[in-house]
């Protein structure tokens, strides 16, 4: 196995053999939008073309002579390199089989539990009793306990006014949500009368590219996500990490960047962005683990929403799917299908579906090629 992901691998490769996207393509014979992919993590070639581009890649790094450099990213000897170390390290699988599985195993179980069980409703919620939050017309909240009732003020009116969507993203620690078993109890519920309401609800899941993490943000969010009404996205590392854009360079450039905006500094700082599109949001960030401190700013103005409303564009320019519902598989085009309790999983080139066969029937469908990993290893393990 390897410690740097295939999307990893292959850009210091080709960044090694000074090779372009549509170079490699053509070495290959194959679309250079693939390239594009591969590097950011949206797809993960088959067998063959992994194959194919590692021996391609080799000859460019050989006749570079930069195996000094490629042996710190293979952690091997310069004089262990070869030809067949090199192609065994490019095409290893990413992370290590037995857990990949173990993780397939639980959110498939969790698919499981949650289709078989009557699941329980969120406690119905009179929303008078929040009338003095969500009226209120502050335009800042203090630390956690300011957070929350910023957020019941944000969803009691998104509840109140249902617009089409509202747009989420937050990578602080989730102690103000889950830590107060009556918060959670309410958050849960305006979430839920939201979506009764009509409400769509996008989100940006703070994953990196652990499938651990991957797979508790998909477990948290099962019950929503089977209402059809919640897409959920993650955001692709490598190529789609840009330069620092904070909340005062949005506002001066009126919302209308060039470049796409980013987050500064995932480690150092953390960040809770909502919006409801040309009504309201409630945002904040600081230094990781001084959430207790923060000041969470409440907009309801129209330049603020505008310049939020760009970084939420910029984000979704970096995200990719993190589960969707296909209508419709073909399942011939598989290249690998295995059951599993009650389940059909079906493993593709660019996607796992998974179909459910008992009531209520849906498909799910991820593309994060950590995801396709842990399934395809969980099949090997069935045998």
């Amino acid at each position: 196995m390897s410690d740097l992901l295939f999307h990893e691998r292959i850009g210091i490769c080709m960044q090694l053999a000074d090779v372009s996207g549509s170079q490699l393509a053509k070495a290959v014979n194959i679309d250079p939008s693939l390239i594009s992919r591969y590097r950011n993590g949206q797809r993960v070639p088959g067998s063959d073309i992994s194959v194919q581009l590692a021996e391609t890649l080799w000859s460019y790094i050989e006749k570079k002579e930069c195996m000094k450099e490629l042996s710190a990213y293979m952690k091997k000897r310069e004089s262990k390199i070869s030809e067949k170390a090199f192609v065994s390290w490019f095409i290893s699988e990413d992370g290590n089989d037995d857990e990949s599985a173990a993780e397939a195993r639980s959110l498939l179980d969790a698919f499981d539990r949650y289709i078989k069980t009557a699941p329980v409703a969120p406690v119905p919620i009179d929303i008078k009793e929040f009338s003095h939050l969500i009226n209120d017309e502050n335009g800042y909240y203090l630390g956690e306990k300011g957070l929350q009732d910023g957020v019941i003020r944000f969803l009691g009116n998104v509840y109140l006014h249902t617009p089409r969507e509202i747009l989420l993203f937050s990578d602080q620690n989730m102690n103000w949500m889950v830590s107060d078993p009556d918060y959670a109890q309410v958050w849960a519920s305006l979430m839920a009368g939201c979506i009764k309401s009509g409400v769509h609800i996008r989100i940006v899941h703070n994953i990196n590219r652990g499938l651990s993490e991957m797979n508790q943000a998909i477990k948290s969010w099962l019950p929503l996500y089977m209402s059809g009404m919640v897409y959920s996205y993650y955001l692709r590392d490598s190529e789609h990490k840009t330069s620092e854009v904070s909340m005062s360079a949005l506002k001066e450039s009126g919302g209308n960047l060039t470049e796409r905006p980013a987050f500064p500094g995932r480690n150092l700082f953390s960040h809770t962005v909502f919006l409801c599109p040309d009504m309201f949001a409630i945002q904040g960030w600081n230094a990781a683990g001084s959430e207790k401190n923060w000041i969470y700013n409440y907009y309801t103005d129209a330049d603020h929403l505008s310049c939020i409303g760009s970084l939420f564009e910029g984000l979704f320019a970096g995200s990719a799917p993190l589960i969707y519902f296909p209508e419709e598989c073909n399942e011939d085009e598989a290249v690998m299908s295995y059951d599993y309790s009650g389940m059909n999983i079906f493993i593709f080139d660019d996607r796992v579906v998974i179909k459910n066969q008992l009531a209520p029937t849906r498909m799910f469908a991820f593309e994060h090629p950590l995801m396709m990993r842990a399934f395809r290893s969980f099949g090997r393990e069935l045998g």
